[in-house]
């Protein structure tokens, strides 16, 4: 296998891991509810999760990304750099991705129009139980709260491997996931997450790189 074929093979993973992940928020965020309790943070094997710093900031800094592209969904507008891919997911969503060689990468904005039945701490709890299905999944330092839209939306990041294909060694991915419910004291309010992804070896250049400034360019319509 090429180099380009494994790269390519590793970010069509991550989009697929990442797909199914929005998948379970929506299916989660449909059923109306969702205990909002402490989960306990065990991973799905015998190892004790542990955390490590992340050098992901609490909040999206001011990184200029010329020639950006911007998503209209329901509710909300991002933009991109050039070079990504918007792919519409139904009901306004986007999973923004980028398979270039050497710096494969997704940007997800998932929404729930009955948000308001899902607190945003629901939908980081069902993200965790997500990441905790990961192999080798350990929770990742992060500030619990960012401003995103000029809302403060709950956080959470942690890291797991993930398979290659064609490839017997698993690959270590972080991810970072927000959530908030927009307006919070709207009857028509929406439960909105954002999740980024990308191999963890490469995390702190492509947060900075593209990451944050699609952060920053978020905003509520």
């Amino acid at each position: 296998m090429t180099y380009h074929t494994s790269l390519f093979s590793r970010s069509r993973l991550i989009l697929s891991v990442c797909s199914l992940l929005l998948v379970c928020f929506l299916a989660a965020c449909g059923s109306g509810g969702g205990s909002t309790g402490t989960v306990a943070t065990t991973t799905s094997g015998n190892t004790p999760a542990t955390t490590h710093a992340t050098s992901a900031p609490a909040q999206p800094t001011s990184v200029p990304v010329a020639h950006m592209k911007t998503f209209v969904g329901t509710g909300f507008t991002v933009s991109y750099p050039e070079g990504w891919t918007a792919i519409e997911k139904g009901r306004g969503q986007v999973m923004i991705v980028n398979q270039q060689a050497g710096q494969a990468g997704t940007f997800i904005v998932g929404i729930n129009p009955a948000g308001g039945k899902v607190p945003a701490a629901a939908m980081i709890q069902f993200a965790l139980i997500g990441f905790m299905a990961l192999p080798h999944y350990q929770k990742v330092d992060i500030a619990p709260k960012a401003t995103v839209g000029g809302d403060s939306w709950d956080q959470i990041a942690a890291t797991g491997d993930v398979p290659v294909t064609g490839q017997t060694q698993l690959v270590s991915s972080e991810s970072v996931v927000l959530a908030d419910v927009h307006p919070a004291t709207s009857p028509t309010a929406m439960g909105f997450e954002i999740r980024y992804t990308t191999d963890a070896s490469r995390f702190a250049q492509m947060s900075a790189s593209s990451f944050q400034p699609m952060l920053q360019s978020f905003n509520f319509a």
